[in-house]
């Protein structure tokens, strides 16, 4: 420490920090720049599954066979038709959920970018 320090400690100071903040507050500063401009792409959310899927539907003449020979002959056939149609019915099930989630997380993601864009 020298002399010089010692005086600025033990002379005290005629200006208060609030006088000396107000004095930079009140400073009218002007840049020589514009702002930074916003270029982020506009949102695009995460597009929706469409799954169209018929539904499978074992058709015959009832004038040519009886029931009981359709159940008989075309048992697997008919298995099979009431196997694509339950997993038929569980994919568009999983399909809805999904698209649910997709639309929970496009308006998470909006509402980020909104916040980030600005």
């Amino acid at each position: 420490m020298d002399a010089g320090d010692l005086d600025s400690i033990l002379i005290p100071n005629d200006t208060t920090w609030l006088e000396e903040e107000t004095a930079i507050l009140s400073r009218q500063c002007s840049y020589p720049f514009r702002p930074p401009a916003n270029n982020c792409l506009p949102f695009s959310g995460f597009p929706e599954l469409e799954l169209t899927l018929g539904e499978a539907v074992f058709k015959y003449n009832e004038s040519v066979l009886s029931q009981k020979k359709v159940q008989k002959y075309f048992a697997v056939e008919l298995n099979d038709v009431a196997a694509y149609n339950k997993r038929r019915g569980e994919l568009i099930f999983q399909c809805k959920d999904l698209n649910g989630r997709i639309r929970e997380w496009n308006t998470k993601s909006k509402a980020l970018w909104e916040a980030y864009a600005k």
